[in-house]
């Protein structure tokens, strides 16, 4: 497959280009690649059955195409682009960051239809396959190495040779475009978890605790089919479909984001770290727990038991600071007994404090259910009981020392 290589006063990168690949480059935020200021032209490089063409869109005869061969340039002030067979010998490097996709764009059997969001780590799509079904793609922003997409092609392949749960949101592909992974799922239209928080908090408690309840069903069914937990669970990450049922996204994906994406140290999110994830100490099922105390937290308050910009003090927190009580943060819910018990088992700062597996904790939410509201009082305190069993630990690099 050819590449092209942007020389930019000396500076070399290349995009390698493959079949079904469209690149349109120009001064707009539309385009896949925006070129300095200065310079506003509007082109596109695409191919048709293998052979590639150059595309001027800001002529006036659009839709003209001008076969591309190996060698040919496109001078634009301080960047020069060449069209090669290859770029081995010249020192250059992948194209930093992802490129956006524009619609139309091929991938596999998808075409895409547009751009839906970002996150910290990639951009969001909406596909369509042959027979206008919608899907939705993630491209991952960093620039991967060899082995950076080996890692990811092993776990991957791993993940689907489990059998996953319906409750899990499907992987359908896994793949690469230039040097960035991505991977295609079902499209989610529904308003996810972090959506409905900010929406509906403080949720009544039976409420919060039905969705912690199903959240917990769906990891303890895979874990039983992987073995494994999810590392980074966040309420983005709870996603709903058109029949309002819950699907959790992202599962499995954790140990290649943080060696990855994260340089080794746990791909989470700081405001549900667990203090295990932030001390560099063992992950397991138990460090998911803590993301649902959290989370159940956020639910019944409407905010979250930490908080602060800087995120080494909201690390220190997590490790170090109690847990707030519902009423510390407001003072006007009433919650029942078994949820308080729930949550500080759920947030204790040892991970063996916490259920030593999800059967434990989906008796605890029933019993929660079924128990008594009272107001709490910002000083009362109740001792979690302690418990066992650690399974599938991973342990990364600390998140503070």
């Amino acid at each position: 497959m050819p590449y092209l290589l942007f020389d930019e006063n000396g500076t070399l990168n290349y995009i390698r280009l493959t079949r079904g690949f469209l690149l349109t480059l120009g001064c707009t935020p539309d385009c896949n690649i925006v070129l300095p200021p200065g310079n506003c032209p509007h082109f596109r490089i695409a191919d048709s059955d293998g052979n590639w063409f150059f595309e001027d869109l800001a002529s006036a005869a659009p839709g003209a195409r001008t076969p591309l061969a190996n060698g040919d340039r496109i001078s634009l002030h301080d960047l020069t682009i060449r069209f090669l067979d290859s770029v081995d010998g010249l020192g250059a490097k992948p194209f930093p960051g992802v490129l956006a996709l524009s619609a139309g764009q091929k991938i596999g059997k998808y075409t895409v239809v547009s751009q839906t969001g970002k996150t910290e780590h990639g951009r969001l799509y909406r596909l369509s396959d042959f027979n206008s079904k919608p899907f939705g793609l993630k491209v991952y922003n960093k620039n991967t190495t060899e082995e950076d997409r080996a890692l990811f092609k092993r776990e991957t392949d791993a993940l689907l040779a489990c059998s996953l749960p319906d409750s899990l949101a499907p992987y359908h592909s896994f793949g690469f475009i230039n040097t960035n992974c991505y991977y295609v799922t079902d499209y989610y239209e529904h308003p996810n978890l972090a959506f409905r928080i900010s929406s509906k908090a403080p949720m009544p408690q039976l409420d919060a605790l039905k969705v912690v309840y199903d959240i917990a069903e769906i990891l303890r069914d895979a874990f039983r089919a992987t073995g494994t937990f999810h590392g980074s669970l966040m309420p983005s990450n709870v996603l709903f479909d058109a029949e309002d049922r819950m699907r959790l996204a992202e599962f499995g994906m954790f140990y290649w984001k943080s060696v990855v994406l994260a340089g080794g140290h746990p791909c989470v999110s700081p405001w549900y770290i667990s203090p295990e994830a932030v001390s560099g100490d063992e992950m397991s099922i138990q460090s998911d727990m803590y993301a649902l105390g959290v989370m159940l937290f956020q639910m019944l308050t409407g905010v979250l038991p930490f908080h602060s910009f800087d995120e080494r003090e909201l690390f220190r927190k997590h490790l170090l600071s109690p847990f707030p009580l519902p009423a510390e943060r407001n003072p006007n819910i009433s919650v029942s007994a078994g949820t308080i018990q729930l949550l500080l088992r759920l947030s204790a700062k040892d991970p063996a404090g916490r259920f030593p597996d999800w059967d434990s904790l989906l008796k605890a939410l029933d019993y929660a259910a079924s128990s008594r509201l009272v107001r709490t009082s910002a000083k009362g305190s109740v001792r979690a009981a302690a418990g066992t069993n650690m399974k599938s630990t991973l342990q990364l690099k600390s998140k503070v020392l």
